[in-house]
């Protein structure tokens, strides 16, 4: 929404990352994408963005592999996995790689806990595969019987992407499979932006790459409910992007503050400090 569409960086986005490096200034994507943070990087390659001007990437998925990798004793080892279709699932293909252990499920009564990455596979990874049409129409017929079953069980869900829509509107993300297991009296932990520990995470790449704990920071991004939400829950100023983003459907085409100011209302969201049309220098 904020870099690329998908298939082709944004006009300008390429130049700007490259100014924003040649004045010294650092920047870490933080990326609600449920696989790890070298698939974005390859995926730049794919889109037109050179890698070298960005300092760090921090993706949903990396955050949920690193507490899969640390709570296997606490989580168990067997995964109910819901995901995209194979064979590449989206570039998730290899995201049980270096998880030791554990295995996958296509039995509720068996599984120790679900992993909601996508939202087309039920039982992904397994001789099981069941293809559902939730991403167009939300259909949550295919998921009802599992999650009420989980439920009874007390699995724990993880979501991977707690994004609910993509930029094209209608297309339905994993954080509202994730909500509707919560409506029906399951747990679920989120990683990712809004969450307090998405942003940590990615104020430590810049740490790590110089930038001062107390330094000035923006964050930019076109979700009100993820982006400028998030920001402010660890007191960052937010940049909000919105000819590009997910709400650009909501706004007219060339919107006014006061129609920014209508909207954070209607969703019940902070007023970002800036509104951008676009990523672009």
């Amino acid at each position: 929404g904020v870099l690329h569409n998908g298939k082709d960086a944004y006009k300008g986005v390429a130049e700007c990352l490259q100014h924003l490096k040649d004045a010294g200034k650092p920047c870490v994507i933080l990326s609600n994408y449920a696989g790890r943070s070298q698939q974005v990087q390859e995926k730049f390659l794919d889109v037109g963005i050179d890698p070298a001007y960005i300092t760090g990437i921090v993706t949903s998925g990396e955050l949920a592999h690193n507490y899969m990798a640390r709570n296997q004793a606490k989580l168990g080892t067997r995964a109910l996995w819901i995901s995209w279709a194979a064979p590449d699932r989206r570039g998730l293909r290899d995201f049980w790689k270096d998880l030791d252990g554990y295995s996958l499920t296509s039995d509720v009564n068996e599984a120790d806990f679900i992993l909601v990455s996508g939202v087309e596979a039920l039982n992904a990874g397994t001789d099981d595969e069941v293809l559902t049409s939730f991403e167009k129409d939300r259909d949550r017929a295919p998921f009802t019987k599992v999650m009420r079953a989980a439920i009874q069980r007390k699995l724990f869900m993880l979501c991977a992407n707690p994004d609910l829509e993509g930029v094209r509107l209608g297309s339905w993300r994993p954080g509202a499979l994730a909500k509707l297991y919560e409506d029906l009296g399951g747990q679920v932990k989120y990683f990712g932006k809004p969450t307090t520990s998405a942003f940590e995470a990615a104020r430590l790449v810049l740490e790590d790459a110089g930038v001062p704990w107390d330094a000035r920071i923006c964050h930019i991004g076109d979700s009100l409910h993820h982006d400028v939400a998030g920001s402010e829950k660890v007191a960052l100023d937010c940049a909000f992007v919105v000819g590009t983003g997910v709400h650009r459907k909501q706004l007219p085409d060339n919107p006014t503050v006061a129609d920014v100011d209508a909207l954070c209302r209607e969703v019940k969201v902070p007023v970002p400090q800036i509104v951008l049309p676009r990523f672009a220098w």
